[in-house]
């Protein structure tokens, strides 16, 4: 499954790249103090070293100004059927369990 979301300019891109320009754009020490992690932990992220904890994506979308939504007409909103949504959000869940 690729999660896509609408550019201003029409392209769309795989959420990985997403994450990664918007933590550039911010800054890894800015996201890692928002998050309250370490710098080291988002550079891991970004090498692909770590992966991402399922738990921190919540928090790490609003760091970085990206909302979930099935139809995307804002800038930076990632576009996801609402299906798709909701089995994420069950495995979520169970993950956390």
């Amino acid at each position: 499954m690729q999660i896509a979301y609408s550019s201003p300019n029409g392209t769309d891109s795989n959420l990985h790249s997403l994450i990664l320009r918007r933590i550039a754009e911010v800054g890894q020490v800015n996201v890692a103090e928002s998050l309250g992690v370490a710098t080291s932990t988002v550079s891991r992220w970004m090498s692909g070293q770590q992966g991402i904890p399922i738990e921190m994506l919540g928090p790490l979308f609003e760091v970085l100004g990206l909302y979930v939504s099935e139809d995307s007409t804002i800038t930076q909103e990632i576009k996801l059927p609402q299906r798709e949504y909701d089995a994420l959000c069950v495995l979520a869940r169970k993950a956390l369990e």
